[in-house]
């Protein structure tokens, strides 16, 4: 019995081996002809500066301009689409987005780096359209903030599905 047992174990690592390499070599040959873009379910569609907080995504009111001086709070609209989504058994559905939000200075160097409170679980009704969404955040420009051309990236996570997006958008500090 037990060497019927030990053949078996053998037999099935020899099976697991070959479905290995057939699986590498299908992925050498993905790699080589090299297959068209295929677009992510999860994406940061818009990055806008504002006025104000906007209060929904058809509200937000655009900054004419990227222009700031040090001192002033940049507020900054996030749009994406595709995030996934959770119903429980109680009825409700679950999201969770990760949020990075870092400002490269002049120099290439990281000034600001966040992780954004709009990050947590979120347990929602489920009869609540989550897709597109929005959130929007504030960016201060402290007094160590020189003129010049700064670069603002937004990285989200999302969470259940492991899909992450990034976008930047550029900024100058003129006074």
């Amino acid at each position: 019995m037990k060497q019927f047992i030990m053949l078996a174990c053998v037999a099935l690592l020899a099976v697991f081996m070959m479905v290995g390499c057939i699986t590498t070599q299908q992925s050498i040959h993905r790699e080589i002809t090299a297959a068209p873009e295929v677009e992510k379910k999860f994406a940061i569609t818009d990055l806008v500066f504002c006025l104000e907080p906007p209060m929904d995504p058809d509200s937000y009111l655009a900054k004419s301009n990227s222009n700031y001086d040090v001192g002033e709070v940049i507020i900054l609209y996030v749009g994406f689409k595709g995030m996934t989504d959770i119903i429980l058994e109680n009825g409700l559905k679950e999201a969770w987005l990760i949020e990075y939000i870092t400002v490269i200075d002049p120099d290439g160097m990281e000034k600001y780096s966040i992780e954004a409170i709009n990050t947590h679980l979120m347990t929602l009704p489920a009869d609540l359209i989550i897709d597109p969404s929005w959130f929007w955040n504030i960016v201060p420009l402290t007094l160590d903030f020189v003129p010049g051309e700064y670069i603002i990236r937004v990285e989200i996570i999302d969470n259940l599905c492991g899909d992450t997006d990034v976008k930047e958008i550029k900024f100058t500090v003129i006074k």
